[in-house]
């Protein structure tokens, strides 16, 4: 496949194509990630041999105890229900939203075009990108980012999205 071709697909981005995108987002570098899980092994190690000394002492029926439990709890709860159901909320209220996106690859630009307007980016005045499962994120800033849904492109033309993005545009891992 040469790098000079272009292409056109449409779909609809929908709110499930939002909530996986959140997750590409959110989810931390391989470096990040090995840190986090060794803290969070670390963390229970201790919590599990500090339990039947808690317990001994009564410190289970203590404030800071329950302060503590709680706010290990709030975490899973906001990454699985809070943070899901707030970019949900956000995509019902967006007007673009349930309309068909045209997305146009060429080899000097991204266009996304929507009944609401036109945008044609060269590849080089992107920031970086990041690959999901289910979507790829392409980044005008450190904030702000276009959602492709893989769903609404064919296998090649993923290779061919993939292959000018990597070669201008910085990928995040």
């Amino acid at each position: 496949m040469t790098t000079e071709q272009s292409f056109q697909t449409s779909c609809i981005v929908s709110e499930r194509d939002q909530v996986a995108a959140l997750y590409t987002h959110i989810r931390p570098r391989p470096s990040m990630m090995a840190a986090g899980i060794a803290v969070l092994l670390l963390a229970a190690a201790v919590a599990v041999l500090a339990l039947p000394s808690i317990v001994r002492h009564g410190g289970h029926r203590s404030l800071p105890f329950w302060l503590v439990a709680l706010a290990v709890a709030y975490v899973p709860v906001y990454l699985l229900f809070l943070l899901p159901q707030r970019v949900r909320q956000l995509h019902g209220q967006n007007r673009v939203a349930g309309e068909p996106t045209e997305f146009t690859i060429t080899p000097g630009s991204l266009g996304v075009r929507s009944s609401y307007g036109v945008v044609e980016v060269p590849w080089d005045h992107l920031h970086r990108w990041r690959e999901g499962k289910r979507s790829i994120l392409v980044y005008t800033n450190d904030v702000f980012h276009l959602v492709l849904p893989k769903r609404c492109f064919t296998s090649d033309q993923i290779l061919l999205l993939r292959s000018y993005l990597a070669q201008h545009v910085r990928r995040v891992a």
